[in-house]
């Protein structure tokens, strides 16, 4: 009989260990740079080592995955904070404030932003069958 408690710890574990690799390939592949794009369309990469001063922008549809460190975004009334543990996920432009809250030299914010070709997207949502 597996022990709940056993499963849990072991799911935490290689949860860490996938958060852990995901901010090495994303520190090796960005370097020193603050943004850089992929091979890959449409893809970024971003790197702050120090928490930033809000900034207005509006984020394209996309989702943000913070690999280490922290970003906060306020919309309109409310903030929401996303880290290792919370992407955000933009369906439409949306007009914010972000901010980076977490960072350092020896642990920069790291995160990758994809931004899907919103065509492709509704001809699939347009099928019938998938």
């Amino acid at each position: 009989m597996t022990n709940t408690r056993d499963e849990a710890v072991l799911a935490a574990d290689r949860t860490h260990e996938l958060k852990s690799e995901l901010a090495s390939r994303v520190a090796r592949l960005i370097g020193s740079a603050e943004k850089q794009a992929t091979a890959i369309p449409r893809l970024t990469l971003h790197r702050r080592t120090a928490p930033t001063a809000a900034c207005h922008l509006t984020y394209e549809p996309s989702v943000i995955v913070v690999a280490q460190g922290r970003k906060q975004v306020q919309i309109g009334t409310d903030t929401l904070t996303y880290d290792s543990s919370r992407y955000l996920l933009t369906s439409v432009d949306l007009p914010t404030v972000t901010r980076v809250t977490e960072a350092s030299e020896d642990a920069p914010c790291l995160a990758v932003s994809l931004k899907p070709d919103i065509s492709i997207v509704r001809e699939f949502l347009s099928r019938d069958e998938f």
